[in-house]
């Protein structure tokens, strides 16, 4: 940024790094700048829509993934990403039958079932959430896939130990948002939980 000012992409990754954080003005301030500099990146789009998920801005972030999926109806990451603001907003009529069209149209992206679980297990429906489960499993869905699918079920502790394996074998998606993802939140008050935020040692 200090040799380009300009350059898009650059916020957009900085924003993603200060969101991770938890540091959430300074992220919504450089994703604003990202597309100020590059309005239709649909890669920027979801960023934005990513921090404000993140920051607890379910609706501004279904209106910006909204935006982008216009640029970009099939964007895979946006739509993952509006589903779960959908989720997160309580809107379970409109998130889980956009899941299953998702899964139907990229049925190699297993991590979708994970998110429909979660999306089920919120609605009350938990035999589906927990069938949806075993489909996870069995299609290879990553450790902290399922343990979001068991921070809905109220396995909290199952959902732990899920993380814990994820802080072993997996470098990216879910676990770099822990301290700032709202659906661990019901995991925080725990101290297993807490020291594996400890041990992945974030910068202050």
């Amino acid at each position: 940024i200090a040799l380009n000012p300009s350059y898009a992409t650059a916020h957009q990754w900085y924003a993603t790094l200060l969101t991770g954080l938890g540091r959430t003005e300074e992220a919504i301030r450089e994703i604003r700048r990202a597309l100020e500099l590059d309005p239709l990146s649909h890669a920027i789009g979801a960023a934005a829509g990513t921090v404000l998920l993140m920051t607890g801005d379910n609706e501004g972030a279904i209106e910006q993934l909204e935006k982008t999926l216009e640029l970009k109806p099939d964007f895979i990451s946006a739509l993952r990403l509006l589903e779960a603001a959908l989720t997160q907003a309580g809107r379970y009529d409109e998130a889980i039958p956009s899941m299953k069209r998702v899964i139907e149209l990229h049925p190699e992206n297993a991590d979708m079932l994970a998110f429909l679980g979660y999306a089920y297990a919120l609605a009350g429906e938990t035999n589906k959430a927990w069938e949806l489960l075993e489909q996870a499993r069995e299609q290879g869905v990553g450790a902290s896939g399922t343990a979001l699918l068991y921070t809905a079920l109220g396995e909290h502790d199952q959902a732990i130990e899920g993380l814990e394996l994820a802080f072993e074998t997996e470098a990216w998606p879910l676990l770099f948002y822990i301290k700032v993802l709202p659906m661990f939140d019901p995991l925080r008050s725990y101290p297993r939980f807490q020291d594996l935020v400890q041990r992945m040692n974030f910068p202050e």
